[in-house]
């Protein structure tokens, strides 16, 4: 009987996204373990899947097989694991295309297909060994890039996230070159004289943070300068009502402006002494 505890674990999502294989391929084999089906998947050497050599030949096989015997308990299991690894796939995947990887499964041997053949056609799509891959990988990494804005965390979280896509670790020569490659001219000059400093013990985490510090100090000079930028405009603002002449003009009666500054025409003191002049 399950635990509380083991029912609460979610079984994960795929939604056929390269970026998101690495993610719900360690989810699934973790989900696998704690249910205690793992060999379901089948045996992975080198990135490729085999069948386990416990599972029957038949998938009609195991209603003949005696629970009381050793061999026949062991073919048993892995029967068992193969059903419950089935219905994880087909239940996880959220595509057309990936639930024909179930079809492509099914045999006359194994009318309800073999989870085995499924984890193969996954590793052989989504984490491919060859050549290409590395092509992928070097082109999934130039197209990283880092806007001025944005902080540098999120690229070092990117260059991590393709290193389990790609099951890789970069060293840190390449991680220095990439960083410096993608990121603004304005963190160069700080990287450069990290590395000077720290020397032989420099690290990602270095440069992750130097990054971050001067992208937290950038940040905040740009919001001062545009409260400062704010509060200018309301200071004119507020002296130009402070200067505004409160009387009423002797023109035309109306109050914020003086006779001198009038755009009313006709009437009015200035008016009455043309007429003045005029008789």
């Amino acid at each position: 009987m399950e635990s509380s505890k083991d029912q609460m674990v979610k079984l994960p999502s795929f939604d056929g996204k390269r970026e998101s294989f690495s993610l719900y391929w360690a989810k699934l084999r973790s989900y696998a373990k704690i249910k205690k089906c793992e060999t379901g998947i089948g045996r992975i050497v080198k990135g490729v899947a085999t069948r386990d050599p416990h599972l029957p030949t038949r998938e009609d096989e195991v209603e003949t097989l005696d629970s009381t015997n050793e061999t026949d308990k062991k073919k048993i299991r892995a029967a068992s694991h193969n059903d419950i690894m089935m219905a994880c796939y087909i239940m996880s995947f959220a595509t057309a295309g990936l639930l024909r990887m179930i079809e492509k499964s099914k045999s006359e041997e194994w009318p309800s297909g073999q989870a085995w053949m499924v984890t193969k056609l996954l590793l052989k799509k989504y984490k491919p060994t060859d050549r290409i891959s590395k092509s992928e990988l070097d082109s999934d990494l130039m197209n990283l890039k880092l806007k001025v804005e944005n902080d540098p965390a999120t690229l070092f979280e990117a260059i991590a996230a393709l290193e389990v896509q790609y099951e890789v670790e970069l060293d840190l020569d390449r991680v220095v070159a990439i960083v410096m490659r993608v990121s603004p001219e304005l963190y160069h000059p700080t990287l450069v004289t990290e590395q000077r400093i720290q020397g032989d013990s420099l690290d990602r985490d270095d440069l992750e943070d130097v990054m971050h510090d001067l992208w937290r100090i950038s940040t905040a000079r740009k919001e001062t300068e545009e409260d400062s930028e704010g509060n200018d405009d309301k200071e004119m603002s507020l002296a130009g009502l402070m200067n505004m002449f409160k009387g009423k003009c002797f023109s035309c009666g109306k109050v914020g402006h003086r006779s001198n500054e009038c755009r009313s025409k006709g009437g009015g003191r200035g008016n009455s002494g043309g007429r003045g002049r005029g008789g």
